[in-house]
Parts: C-alpha cells; structure tokens; sequence
C-alpha cells in the first residue's frame, strides 16, 4: 500500500503534479513506522527522484521517528548534486548536533558500513567525506556542526598527502573549508596547517593554508612564531 503511494506520487512528480506529489508524501508520512522503512529500502536502490522522494518523507518524519534513517541520509550526502541533497542535509540538521555530529565523525573516521558502501573495488568513503565536508562549510549550517566536527577533520588532514589518489582520499581543499566555517576557535588545526603550508609551499593547498594561519589572532599565532619564520 505504501509503496504503491511511493509510486504514484513518483508519476505525479514526473507529470509535474507536484500539489498531488506533495499530498500522497504526506500521506506516506502519516504512518512513520513502516514509510520510514520504505524509505530506507529506497535510498539503497537506483533511482533518483524516487530517492528524494523518500528523503521528503523521512523529513516529514521527524525526529525522533526518522532517528534510525540517520546511516542511509548520509550515505546520499556523498554528492551534493543529487536531487533531495539539501533536504537530506535539512532533515539531519534538524535532529539537532547532540543527534547527528556523534555520526557524522564517525563517518568521517571509518570507512565501512553503515555510512560508506561498496562500490566495487572501493568503499566510496573518501566520496562520502567530501559530501559531508560540503555540508559541514554551507553558510547556513549551524557553527555548531563545524566545530564539533573539525578534531576529526583534523586527523583527516594529519593524514593527508597530495600524491594521494583522490579516489581513495577525501579532497583537502574541501576539508579546509570546514576549518575555515569553524573559525579561530579551532586553534588547535594551526600545527596541522603549518604543516601543510610548509609540505606543499607551491601548491595552492599550501597556500590556502597560509591564509588560514594568517586568520587566526596573532596572540594565537605568537604560540607558533618560531614555526611560522620559513612559511
């Protein structure tokens, strides 16, 4: 019965029918139990649209009920040009950080289920990080988010290398713009950033991370001043 609600509100969407589309959503979403079930089953299948679909019923939902959907919300997270990307984000960013930042460190440090899947030879990890580091530097995100999410950021980039396949290493650049969201009360990422700025002095990597130390207070950076003479 639900996914026979599913379907005709995918063939009224495609009918451009959205009123209708919108209507047969919410009554999907009047039995959170079973339509958040559905809706998980359909995240992990091919279809696009229907997947925005399911991502419009989990947010309609609501925490707590669509708690259990948090693992399939970030695996779509990974390209955020697929359509219901922004919902997606919305509906985790209204469970609140309490909720959502324990998961979404745990995505960003492991690199196995229930956040990464396989995609053939490789896990689509470093994929889904740049997804979440996309998220995590949006300007309407809550500071909060990027705050507690960039220690593990910071491992991240502890661990970087530009010789590194980009297929199997989240994007540094990207990662930096979550250091840059979270500001200077993330002083303790200024050795990781030297460290950059003095590996990669010729790339643009080094020196966006350059212009990141210099944002930072300079009674933050006196702390540093020995290291910043050959940066």
């Amino acid at each position: 019965m639900l996914e026979k609600l599913l379907d005709e509100a995918l063939l009224a969407h495609r009918a451009r029918d959205m009123q209708k589309a919108e209507r047969l959503i919410h009554q999907l979403a009047e039995s959170p139990e079973e339509a958040l079930h559905l809706a998980v089953d359909v995240l992990r299948q091919p279809g696009k649209i229907r997947q925005a679909l399911a991502i419009r019923v989990i947010h309609l939902i609501r925490y707590p009920k669509n708690e259990q959907a948090i693992a399939a919300l970030l695996c779509h997270i990974g390209d955020p040009i697929l359509p219901g990307w922004n919902e997606a984000v919305e509906t985790l960013v209204d469970m609140g950080p309490d909720v959502v930042v324990p998961h979404l460190v745990q995505a960003l440090l492991e690199k196995g289920p229930p956040y990464h899947v396989d995609m053939g030879e490789n896990l689509t990890w470093a994929y889904d990080v740049d997804g979440i580091c996309c998220m995590l530097s949006m300007s309407t995100i809550p500071s909060e988010y990027p705050l507690r999410c960039c220690p593990a950021i910071n491992c991240l980039l502890n661990q970087a290398d530009l010789a590194q396949d980009t297929d199997k290493y989240p994007d540094i650049d990207m990662m930096l713009d979550v250091v840059e969201k979270a500001g200077d009360q993330v002083d303790y990422v200024l050795p990781t950033l030297i460290a950059l700025a003095k590996k990669h002095p010729d790339s643009d990597v080094g020196e966006r991370a350059k212009t990141l130390v210099s944002a930072f207070p300079a009674a933050i950076r006196a702390t540093y001043k020995l290291l910043l003479t050959h940066v």
